[in-house]
């Protein structure tokens, strides 16, 4: 339960873990502080309550990974993600309503990922998985 940082020194935070905390409802800026142009690897997991991911997700210029797990509450993407050229996978999975919205060119919210060239996003009914060298 908590973070996990990866990193050498406060402003070159690499890795990122947040998971168990069931009453977080959104993600503090700090993640943001010092670390937005380091930050290579976000992984959110079992934040039963999160229902938004927050506009300064845009600024991450340096994240390549990013997943998201057992997030149930969560309905979509923040605006901008489709400008993190450097985003090369995402993971998305028990999270059933943000999985459907994201579904390879039905969904809602894949226009913010369709950029990225390797997917993995799961709900309940469905999987759909990209892959692209």
């Amino acid at each position: 339960m908590g973070l996990e940082l990866g990193g050498e020194q406060a402003g070159s935070l690499r890795k990122l873990f947040i998971r168990g905390l069931p009453k977080v409802v959104s993600l503090p800026q700090w993640i943001l502080l010092g670390s937005a142009k380091t930050l290579q690897q976000l992984y959110i997991i079992g934040l039963e309550n999160l229902s938004t991911l927050p506009r300064w997700f845009r600024y991450l210029v340096s994240l390549q990974t990013l997943g998201i797990i057992d997030c149930p509450k969560l309905l979509s993407l923040p605006q901008g993600m489709q400008q993190l050229a450097a985003l090369k996978q995402v993971g998305i999975t028990g999270c059933p309503k943000l999985g459907k919205r994201c579904m390879k060119q039905t969904g809602e919210e894949w226009p913010k990922i369709a950029h990225v060239p390797q997917l993995f996003v799961s709900n309940d009914s469905e999987t759909s998985i990209t892959y692209d060298e």
